[in-house]
């Protein structure tokens, strides 16, 4: 009887255990954050005299320099007198009478700019002027000018949306002779692509004035292919202009916003 009985427990002891509820997995979760702040990169590459080739190069052929006499009997030295980067050499001029000169020194400058930043700025302006008598306290120098004229797409600056190309083949002045100016303080544009260009050009010879090349351009470069943006530099004369042998240094900055 007894084992008739511990036979039954056990069996019920079987189905109340296999009635028991089941109980779900029991979870608990956390988060963390991750971050970092990228600082913006730059790299400012400069040349004289540019060769238009697929990567910023400066020439080994001498300058072309052209002129306007504007009716006058001035003259510009026709090739730059020194090929050496990072300077641009007009050489000997000679003012008229009473009629300015104008003298277009092609392909002056290109800049190569490398950048993660996506608003990055690039300025010009005079820093320094050595020449016995010639310098005045703001650095433009006395019956002359100094204008740079865009050979961007657009032919202006500051360059537009679009215009900063990462080959050089896509840069090189159209202009094969210079814009008539004959006043000093502005830098009008000339006639035609060929004729001065069709974009006005900007003062590069007043301390303190900041030429905006670029103003808030969104795309960022490589150093491996850099935006260009590139000038030519007319030198004005006016007419009687003193006899002086100035050098104007102009700095060019790159801002990475």
């Amino acid at each position: 009887m007894n084992s008739k009985r511990i036979a039954a427990f056990a069996v019920l002891a079987t189905l109340v255990g296999s009635m028991a509820p089941a109980f779900s997995a029991t979870t608990a979760t956390g988060t963390i954050t991750v971050k970092w702040n990228t600082s913006q990169i730059a790299q400012l590459t400069l040349h004289t005299n540019y060769t238009a080739v697929a990567s910023p190069a400066h020439s080994g052929v001498a300058a072309a320099i052209s002129q306007n006499q504007n009716g006058g009997g001035g003259t510009c030295t026709t090739t730059s007198p020194t090929n050496v980067d990072l300077s641009v050499d007009f050489g000997n001029v000679a003012p008229d009478f009473t009629k300015f000169t104008d003298c277009l020194y092609d392909n002056a400058m290109v800049a190569a700019v490398a950048t993660n930043s996506t608003n990055w700025d690039l300025g010009q302006q005079a820093t320094a002027c050595a020449g016995a008598g010639a310098c005045t306290g703001n650095f433009a120098v006395a019956g002359f000018d100094l204008c740079a004229y865009s050979y961007n797409t657009g032919q202006v600056f500051p360059v537009a949306a679009g215009n900063v190309p990462t080959t050089g083949a896509a840069l090189g002045t159209a202009r094969t002779s210079p814009a008539a100016i004959t006043a000093t303080g502005a830098c009008p544009a000339g006639t035609t692509a060929a004729a001065g260009g069709v974009g006005v050009g900007s003062l590069i010879d007043t301390a303190g004035t900041i030429t905006n090349l670029v103003n808030g351009y969104t795309t960022a470069f490589t150093g491996a292919l850099p935006g260009l943006v590139g000038e030519d530099i007319e030198l004005v004369i006016a007419n009687n202009a003193p006899s002086v042998a100035p050098t104007v240094t102009e700095t060019v900055t790159l801002t990475a916003n």
